[in-house]
């Protein structure tokens, strides 16, 4: 991660949404975007990092088997694990990423603006360390 965990954790506690995941129009209309843009309707096994308060995560839930969601921050991990409590095969977990990524392959992963954060070794490296190529939804 290029920014320290610390700048996160004092966003989060000045607010439960600092980018106002829930309110913003310019959010909403880019999960839709996002969940459209996905090649198939339903996936095995999928991962959201930097997944914050869990929005898109709990619309990615109606479409995988299995969800891993994560993020570094506490703070939003909490928040988080309420939001996605009524899907069983989802798992929010605390990771600092791309050291901290899941074993496993998946069919789809998720890369909202924590892409942003990782530079590009980390990108085509830790995020992908068996040549796999999953579908793979990068949101700009």
């Amino acid at each position: 991660m290029s920014v320290p965990m610390a700048h996160f954790e004092r966003m989060y506690a000045d607010s439960e949404d600092p980018w106002e995941y829930r309110r913003r129009w310019y959010e909403r209309r880019k999960r839709a975007l996002t969940l459209a843009m996905l090649p198939h309707a339903r996936y095995a096994r999928a991962f959201e990092p930097g997944c914050s308060i869990g929005e898109l995560s709990a619309e990615l839930a109606a479409r995988c088997d299995a969800l891993l969601v994560s993020d570094g921050s506490e703070a939003a991990v909490r928040v988080a694990r309420r939001r996605l409590a009524p899907w069983p095969h989802v798992r929010v977990e605390q990771r600092l990423l791309p050291d901290a990524w899941p074993e496993g392959t998946f069919e789809l992963v998720v890369l909202g603006e924590f892409g942003y954060y990782l530079d590009a070794k980390a990108l085509t490296g830790r995020c992908n360390p068996l040549g796999h190529t999953p579908a793979l939804a990068a949101l700009a």
